[in-house]
């Protein structure tokens, strides 16, 4: 059978699925040819037959993480349709919280990346926004892909439960992203310092819900 056949589609897969589980555990910068080629039991000159360079496999593992928690977002979004906004919002942002806790490293490399992209464009004459605006290259397209799923999605929803109000929304949504994935980012500081258990899905469920709470909540109204 030809090395693109069924058999040569099934190591490309094992290739991905190594690179994964060692950009996951260890994070992008310790993602190595040889300690995926090792992983995944395959000889060096095999896997650069499918993958070019590291910076090829990076790219394609960073690919392959945010295509596994858009699924699991799209996924969400069909069961909840029919929920109410703060259902609708828990169910998503769980759904990307727990992805995103059980390969943790892997958002440690990509945000590293984003910073080097935006120093690199300040060093060079360009503003901080250029890098995420030129046409979102890899390796920023895939996370732009899943963060327009979940834009598109949470902005109409906070929109009509905070009356209309499209600058405050806006500014829950930012709060809603930074809330759901700060205990990921600041690991192991939300137990330690305000005391929050979230070795659970369920603990974490009940911490997505209380943020998603929050967000939906309409400011006082003034006297």
């Amino acid at each position: 059978m030809s090395i693109q056949g069924e058999a040569g589609a099934g190591t490309r897969e094992r290739i991905l699925g190594a690179a994964l589980e060692i950009a996951g555990r260890e994070g992008l910068e310790y993602l190595t040819t040889r300690k995926v080629s090792a992983e995944a039991g395959v000889n060096l000159g095999l896997l650069h037959y499918y993958f070019e360079s590291k910076e090829a496999l990076v790219e394609e593992t960073l690919g392959r993480y945010f295509g596994e928690m858009r699924s699991v977002i799209e996924a969400s979004q069909a069961r909840g349709e029919d929920l109410r906004p703060e259902d609708m919002l828990t169910e998503l942002f769980s759904s990307a919280l727990e992805v995103a806790t059980r390969r943790p490293a892997i958002l440690f490399g990509l945000i590293s990346r984003l910073v080097e992209s935006v120093k690199e464009s300040l060093r060079s004459g360009g503003g901080p926004a250029y890098p995420l605006t030129d046409a979102m290259a890899t390796p920023f397209g895939p996370l732009a892909s899943v963060q327009g799923l979940l834009v598109g999605r949470i902005k109409p929803l906070l929109t009509a439960r905070l009356g209309g109000d499209e600058e405050l929304a806006s500014r829950r949504s930012i709060q809603l992203f930074a809330s759901t994935f700060h205990p990921i980012l600041f690991t192991p500081f939300p137990g330690m310092i305000f005391g929050y258990d979230l070795s659970t899905p369920e603990s974490r469920r009940a911490y997505v819900r209380g943020v998603v709470e929050d967000a939906l909540r309409l400011p006082p109204v003034a006297l």
